[in-house]
């Protein structure tokens, strides 16, 4: 499932790549984890009124606080974003929606600096899927003059997957394509995975494979993210590895559609 952050918000398609991700970190949080945010860790029952407005804020409105914060859900966030030691997965979780919400102009005022500093080598920690999607979160709040970070995320710490995984994969693919007839691959026609994964590796190794991936991406997001696994998970791999590591990496529909956000591949082949 694509998780979309709030449709309302003009953001470019980097934000809103990193919001999305981010507010699908958010929603694989089990029931119990955040339950345990919405009691600040203390011993009694889960506030049903603030459980509620967090998952409003999670699975409705696309991890932006609204203007006011009428629920009050903001300050369980913070003292979850804080408390890495009592509950790493609502640390984790409440970080993921704090980030979303600074992206998308949300009610939040708090720039996380003090996160960063102190809870770095906690989020070096993640597995890289998680950990890639919460450094991308802060270094573009960074590029966008919410916070000013010191140090910066590391290249590395920036990447879901190494691309010479990603190549590999994408080659086994392409190996499984009939002749080309040298025309667009057709979604649902016979070969179209393997056919559009044979274009990704002309890109990948040739000339300004940012702007290549960029442009097959916004041709063909909505036949990608429908393809079953494993082919569906190697383009959409393909695809991320170049939003991850270039801020030029800017898909625009011809048609002027919203192009979608590439789904959070977590693991698996």
């Amino acid at each position: 499932m694509v998780m979309l952050p709030n449709p309302g918000t003009p953001v470019s398609f980097r934000q809103m790549q990193t919001a999305a991700d981010l507010v699908q970190i958010a929603g694989t949080a089990s029931a119990a984890t955040l339950d345990r945010i919405s009691t600040g860790f203390v011993s009694e029952p889960s506030d049903k009124i603030l459980r509620a407005a967090l998952n409003r804020l999670i699975f409705d409105d696309g991890g932006r606080v609204p203007a006011g914060d009428p629920d009050d859900v903001y300050w369980p966030l913070l003292v979850a974003a804080a408390r890495p030691e009592d509950d790493f997965d609502a640390f984790i979780t409440s970080t993921a929606v704090l980030l979303a919400d600074r992206l998308q102009g949300g009610a939040g005022t708090d720039d996380l600096y003090w996160n960063w500093d102190a809870f770095l080598p906690h989020y070096r920690l993640l597995a890289a899927p998680v950990r890639s999607v919460l450094m991308q979160g802060f270094l573009r709040c960074h590029e966008l003059g919410y916070v000013v970070l010191d140090p910066l995320p590391e290249d590395e710490e920036l990447l879901s997957r190494p691309r010479n995984q990603i190549f590999d994969q994408l080659s086994s693919l392409a190996g499984l394509a009939p002749v080309s007839d040298g025309t667009w691959p057709q979604p649902g026609g016979p070969g179209f995975a393997a056919h559009l994964a044979q274009l990704m590796v002309i890109a990948m190794n040739g000339f300004d494979p940012v702007a290549q991936m960029a442009g097959l991406w916004a041709r063909y997001d909505v036949a990608i993210a429908r393809l079953q696994r494993p082919s569906g998970r190697a383009l959409m791999a393909a695809v991320r590895y170049h939003y991850e590591v270039s801020d030029d990496f800017k898909p625009e529909s011809e048609t002027g559609a919203r192009v979608l956000p590439i789904p959070l591949m977590f693991s698996g082949g």
